[in-house]
């Protein structure tokens, strides 16, 4: 559907990156601002303006997949394909420590990207409405975003320590923690 674009999903940690005058504050999902890696926000300093940059922190990258505010301007309600306009032109030629997450939109383009990317191990990608306008919460709870995971993904519990380097673990189940392994 021409009307959603494709995106990778990266396996970081969601992170909101802002810029005033000369002050950078990285902020997480929680609204805490938290410190960043250094390159990130060289990287930052480097950059035009002042800014508002969402998207995932791996390592010293910081992989941007929406532009909030920029110069003082709220941009949250403009549609997706306007804000992502705006982040490429920002990010252009940014660097290696922030850059912007790339978008496909034509069938045929996410088609085999798709397929690249479920074959180079990706974690998965989110579909996103070009023309809705920015919506706060998880992509898998529906709405104008949506998260496709090639990966399952489960929290366990260590259970036991040996002597031996290794660990039992539990997983939850209908009767309690029940042991696994």
């Amino acid at each position: 559907d021409p009307a959603w674009c494709m995106q990778q999903k990266f396996d970081g940690r969601r992170m909101m990156l802002r810029k005033s005058g000369d002050s950078v504050e990285t902020i997480n999902k929680l609204g805490l601002v938290v410190g960043a890696a250094k390159p990130i926000v060289a990287a930052a300093h480097s950059l035009p303006g002042d800014f508002i940059l969402d998207g995932e922190v791996i390592g010293d990258r910081l992989f941007v997949f929406d532009l909030l505010g920029r110069d003082g301007d709220d941009l949250r309600d403009m549609a997706y394909r306007e804000r992502y306009a705006g982040l490429v032109d920002l990010l252009a030629g940014s660097g290696p420590h922030i850059s912007f997450v790339d978008s496909w939109a034509g069938a045929a383009d996410k088609a085999r990207r798709l397929a690249a990317l479920k074959a180079g191990g990706a974690e998965g990608v989110v579909f996103k409405l070009w023309d809705a306008p920015f919506t706060p919460g998880r992509p898998n709870r529906g709405g104008p975003q949506l998260k496709l995971k090639f990966v399952a993904t489960l929290s366990a519990l260590v259970t036991t320590i040996n002597t031996q380097r290794s660990v039992g673990l539990s997983l939850l189940g209908e009767n309690g923690w029940q042991p696994v392994g």
